[in-house]
């Protein structure tokens, strides 16, 4: 398995890329003239960078460090894919009935919402004003948990492009496995625009890139993901147009200068709350979303509330970074030891993302969270938990052996 693919280089991937959007911003700030006005609407003052920050920084890389070097010591070493039969039609049938069920409950839900204001209002209001039409949207779910089915479509797209990259399908089952990438990747490019969480294309292309790659054994595809990368570009820059109606810039400008802009915002949520007292959150952010999956996240904010409540002083737009999560919840001790119980769990799935499909997608969406976990704790996210449980259920259907891949 190429190291190339491992979740060190992956976090260093994306933190170097944090760094460097915000050191982009510092080193030209004439041409990003934006970016202090858009800090300024989310409270952040530039100069309020704690240094404890990157030193905790430091720490938080050292444990994870020291966790990945555990688990190469004690656990397996990563070896080549398996070499069993590729899965057949059942599972490619099974991939794509997923991805329809997902966007035709995706569909009914805006069509529901659409039908109580109108069509038409509809779509002026989500272009004059996306948040409202998001929040108007929420008013209308059917049922409790059903902005998830949208939020798991990467998890049909990843499978579907792990089994094109394992090859050794009829040519029904790749027929399927292509029907199903492009109705992921439709869905995933026009959604986003009226309904946010643009970060689930990008879930979904890094997360394909990943599987593809596991598979094969090395880095693959790297025009493909190239492809992939604009396509995002393409949807961010549409969303920001429409989003910022106020700046008199192109959309390509507000699109790149929001981009950099929130590098900035990334690396103030993970260095400011350093420099502050803190009252432990005991996992209340690094879990929310395990909470939030299980119902559980009311009842334990009613305890947590004032300890959260002092924790939206500390951050601006979006969520903390991975490993100020950990230091939030846990403090020093307990964050460092759990940034290395990080590096153990993901270096174990890292080792054995060659033993099956669903190991494999496994590793690839994990791997995909790690290239942003700059902003925000997408690991335990239920929108990530909901895409795992969704691949597990069409691999348990489909495949005889579907409970072997996960254990």
């Amino acid at each position: 398995m190429s190291a190339a693919l491992s979740p060190l280089a992956l976090l260093a991937i994306c933190w170097g890329a944090t760094f460097g959007g915000a050191a982009l911003w510092l080193a030209f700030p004439d041409r990003f003239d934006l970016v202090p006005l858009l800090l300024e609407r989310q409270g952040i003052d530039p100069d309020s960078y704690a240094g404890l920050g990157l030193l905790w920084l430091a720490v938080a890389g050292l444990a994870w460090i020291a966790g990945d070097l555990a688990h190469r010591g004690f656990g397996r070493v990563p070896g080549p894919p398996t070499a069993a039969a590729p899965p057949g039609d059942s599972l490619a049938g099974a991939t794509l009935c997923a991805a329809i069920l997902c966007l035709a409950v995706t569909l009914c839900w805006i069509a529901t919402a659409a039908m109580a204001v109108g069509p038409g209002q509809f779509a002026r209001l989500a272009l004059a004003d996306p948040l409202a039409a998001r929040a108007h949207l929420l008013s209308y779910k059917l049922f409790p948990g059903m902005r998830l089915f949208y939020a798991a479509l990467p998890g049909p797209g990843c499978l579907a492009v792990m089994l094109l990259a394992r090859g050794g399908l009829s040519p029904r089952a790749r027929t399927r496995c292509r029907a199903t990438v492009v109705l992921v990747t439709l869905a995933l490019l026009i959604l986003p625009v009226v309904m946010s969480q643009r970060l689930l294309l990008l879930q979904f292309v890094l997360s394909a890139w990943l599987a593809a790659s596991l598979v094969r054994g090395r880095v693959v595809g790297r025009s493909g993901l190239l492809a992939g990368a604009m396509l995002f570009l393409g949807v961010w820059i549409a969303r920001e147009a429409i989003t910022n109606p106020s700046f008199d810039r192109g959309a390509f400008d507000i699109g790149i200068q929001k981009l950099v802009f929130y590098c900035a915002n990334d690396l103030w949520n993970a260095l400011a709350p350093l420099g502050r007292e803190v009252a432990p959150t005991l996992g209340m952010v690094s879990f929310r979303g395990v909470a939030v999956f299980a119902f559980l996240d009311a009842p334990l904010a009613d305890v947590l509330g004032p300890r959260l409540d002092a924790l939206e002083t500390m951050r601006g737009g979006g969520d903390f970074a991975l490993p100020t999560a950990a230091f939030l919840d846990f403090g020093l001790a307990g964050g460092a030891a759990l940034i290395a119980g990080w590096g153990w769990i993901f270096r174990a799935a890292f080792v054995r993302a060659g033993d099956g499909p669903g190991w494999t997608v496994l590793y690839a969406q994990l791997g995909a969270a790690l290239l942003f976990s700059s902003h925000g704790v997408y690991a335990t996210h239920q929108n990530l938990i909901a895409t795992l449980l969704l691949v597990a259920a069409v691999l348990w259907v489909a495949t005889p052996r579907g409970r072997a891949a996960y254990v």
